[in-house]
């Protein structure tokens, strides 16, 4: 079969480079947690210009305890609007944003009725991915 370039459908370089460079380092990929659990949700025209991002933004509906969200000061409630200075339209990108600062400090974006605020949260890792002892 002849040679085929990428159509975009695949991982970006960025992406590849940073996984390599963990199981390099670690034998693993660290996964953010937040401790949050959120949806997507359109944002007010009021929201949006306050917000200076795009037109969604992430709904907190739950908080783990103790959690790195909960320890920042973020509330159930809070919409999420950038993170680590990307945009956090929908989860994905919240976890786009997040993969390089697993265990470092980063500034949410959070709309609270309407008003913006800056948290600052230590992203924790996934506890799924966590060792024994």
């Amino acid at each position: 079969a002849p040679h085929q370039t990428s159509t975009g459908s695949g991982p970006p370089a960025s992406t590849v480079t940073r996984v390599v460079d963990a199981l390099l380092a670690n034998g693993r990929v660290a996964r953010p947690w937040l401790g949050i659990g959120a949806q997507a949700v359109p944002l007010a025209e009021a929201g949006v210009a306050r917000a200076d991002t795009g037109a969604s933004g992430l709904l907190v509906t739950s908080l783990a305890a103790g959690g790195p969200a909960e320890r920042a000061g973020v509330r159930i409630g809070d919409i999420i609007v950038r993170a680590a200075e990307s945009a956090a339209a929908n989860l994905r990108e919240l976890r786009q944003a997040l993969a390089a600062h697993v265990g470092a400090s980063v500034t949410l974006a959070v709309l609270r009725g309407g008003a913006p605020l800056d948290l600052r949260a230590e992203v924790g890792e996934w506890p799924g991915e966590r060792r024994c002892c």
